[in-house]
């Protein structure tokens, strides 16, 4: 049984209806319209995102193919050290590179005259 009271609201709605959906229809536009800049936001971050990835993955493509070159020519060492082995690892270095430069002789100045493709003919005493 439908009482009084919820006959007048059902008839309220019904004399209201073109009203309600109008006003729908019109709260719905502005939401929509209100949250466009979001999801042109959205869009570009999720581009940027997309972007991204996919420039990360193909320099860690080129990075990897690039020491696989160098470690097989030898050019890279192929264990892994860790900073006490690298610093001794470069103390070394820096000392026999040292070492090589002390222990080879400085050449001396070429003459002048073997400077100029001429080869200077010394005089004796007149």
């Amino acid at each position: 049984m439908v009482s009084i009271d919820d006959q007048s609201n059902l008839t309220q709605w019904k004399r209201a209806g073109l009203i309600t959906l109008k006003s729908l229809d019109r709260n719905q536009e502005l939401l929509s319209f209100c949250l466009l800049p979001f999801g042109v936001s959205l869009l570009g971050w999720g581009c940027l995102i997309v972007a991204a990835g996919a420039s990360y993955w193909g320099a860690r493509r080129h990075i990897d193919a690039r020491r696989a070159m160098q470690e097989a020519q030898g050019q890279r060492p192929s264990e892994k050290l860790d900073w006490r082995s690298r610093i001794e690892q470069h103390d070394k270095q820096s000392a026999a590179a040292t070492a090589t430069t002390a222990a080879a002789p400085p050449s001396p100045p070429p003459s002048p005259a073997v400077r100029d493709g001429t080869q200077a003919v010394e005089k004796g005493p007149s």
